[in-house]
C-alpha cells in the first residue's frame, strides 16, 4: 500500500508538474505574444514617427516654396512695373526725339528759305543798282 500511495503521490507530482509546465508555456507564450506585441507596435511607432517628421519635413519646405513662390511673384510683378516704366519713357524719350528733330527740319526749312530770299533780294538790289547805274549814265548822256 505504501507502493501504490507513493505511487499515487508520485503520478499527483508529476501530474502537478506538468501541469504548472504547462500554464508555465502558456504563460510564457502568452508574454512572447504580449512581448512580439509590444515590439510590433514599437516598431510601427518608430515608423510613423519616422512618417510624421518626414511630413513635417515636407510641409515646411512646402510652406518655403510657398514663400519663394510669393517672393517671386512679387519680385516679377516689381520687374513688369519697372519694365512698363522703361517703356514708357522710351516713347516719351522718342516722341520728344521726333519733335526735336521736326522742329530742327522744319528750322533748317526756314533758314534755307530766308536765305533763298536773302540771295533773291541781293539779286534784285544788284539788278535795282545796275538799273540805277545805267539811268545815271543814261541821264548824262
Amino acid at each position: 500500500r505504501h507502493f501504490t500511495d507513493w505511487q499515487q503521490y508520485h503520478n499527483n507530482s508529476m501530474e502537478h508538474l506538468l501541469s504548472q509546465a504547462a500554464a508555465d508555456l502558456t504563460i510564457r507564450s502568452a508574454v512572447e505574444a504580449t512581448l512580439r506585441s509590444v515590439l510590433h507596435d514599437v516598431e510601427l511607432a518608430y515608423t510613423l514617427e519616422q512618417a510624421l517628421r518626414n511630413h513635417n519635413a515636407l510641409q515646411h519646405y512646402h510652406e518655403q516654396l510657398g514663400a519663394l513662390k510669393l517672393r517671386y511673384e512679387e519680385r516679377e510683378a516689381l520687374w513688369e512695373e519697372e519694365r512698363r516704366d522703361k517703356e514708357r519713357l522710351g516713347l516719351l524719350l522718342t516722341e520728344e526725339i521726333v519733335k526735336l528733330s521736326f522742329h530742327e527740319l522744319k528750322e533748317e526749312k526756314l533758314k534755307k528759305e530766308m536765305e533763298m530770299k536773302i540771295k533773291q533780294l541781293e539779286i534784285e538790289r544788284e539788278d535795282l543798282l545796275k538799273q540805277q547805274h545805267t539811268q545815271s549814265i543814261a541821264v548824262r548822256v
